[in-house]
């Protein structure tokens, strides 16, 4: 029998059910350290999830001197799964007091109506196709508390900061300008006004079935062409900066508990954005 360290090199092989394996090695033995993942096997073929690899065993083997005759050492390993890490996703949320909102001329919908804006829709659907549009969801917090900006026009009507994309636009750069356009003031460098705009990630799709107000997180199974979609885009603040807002707008903070379900007040597309921010871990700074 070895009477010194061996190193034995172990080829893995991908399985698709690796969760229980049992190797043998015919050797008179015991082991000091075994720092394997994964098993050896005459034959050389581990069990493993995670695809084609290399493991080294370092086994110290010696001789045995309790019993001449052969010993089979067995191991297991129950649990052959690769850890993977939780979303670990930090947003860095800033105090609403960090901001400064300032006020500029009104700026006025394309659509006078609900009625004209479908209307408009159809026209240009059958002319460009599916509209695109986008949304941003701006956070701050107070007293370590999410907030959403939200735009309230009138006394009860609440919307996120966003709009329509141009065709071939794509939605981060369309964003920017939609955001500019609207809190950017006329004065300052657009470009400037840009680089505030940090688009972090998508977060959510929303689609329009038909040219009237429902939408939803799917697309329904017997709808062939969506009328709209909407791309909500999580939006990364930096640590200070000035809005601009139109006269006919009202901007808002909006606290997270406030909005969760609570659609008869915003909506069901506002009243979602809790839910799907929970996955997320906020950073508190000043």
């Amino acid at each position: 029998a070895p009477t010194e360290t061996t190193l034995q090199k172990c080829y893995l092989e991908p399985q698709p059910k690796g969760n229980v394996s049992i190797g043998y090695l015919p050797w008179r033995c015991s082991y000091d350290d075994l720092q394997l993942y994964a098993l050896y096997r005459s034959n050389k073929r581990c069990v493993e999830t995670i695809g084609l690899c290399y493991a080294w065993a370092v086994m110290s083997l010696r001789r045995t001197q309790e019993s001449t005759t052969t010993r089979n050492c067995v191991f297991r390993i129950s649990t052959m799964e690769k850890k993977r890490p939780l979303n670990s996703k930090i947003v860095k949320l800033y105090p609403l007091t960090n901001y400064v909102f300032g006020k500029k001329e009104a700026q006025h919908e394309r659509d006078s109506s609900v009625h004209d804006r479908f209307d408009r829709m159809r026209n240009e659907f059958h002319k460009m196709g599916m509209r695109r549009s986008v949304d941003a969801v701006i956070l701050v917090h107070e007293h370590s508390l999410p907030h959403v900006l939200l735009l309230r026009v009138g006394q009860n009507f609440f919307k996120l900061p966003g709009g329509e994309l141009t065709p071939g636009e794509d939605e981060v750069n369309g964003l920017k300008r939609i955001l500019t356009e609207i809190f950017g003031r006329a004065s300052c460098d657009e470009n400037l006004i840009n680089d505030q705009w940090s688009i972090a990630e998508e977060i959510a799709n929303w689609w329009r079935p038909n040219f009237d107000p429902p939408r939803y997180p799917y697309i329904p199974a017997h709808v062939t062409q969506p009328k709209e979609q909407t791309k909500l885009l999580l939006v990364q603040l930096p640590r200070t900066a000035l809005f601009a807002v139109p006269n006919n707008y009202k901007l808002v903070a909006a606290p997270i508990f406030e909005l969760f379900d609570n659609s008869a007040s915003y909506g069901v597309l506002i009243s979602s954005i809790p839910m799907i921010l929970s996955r997320f871990n906020f950073e508190y700074l000043k």
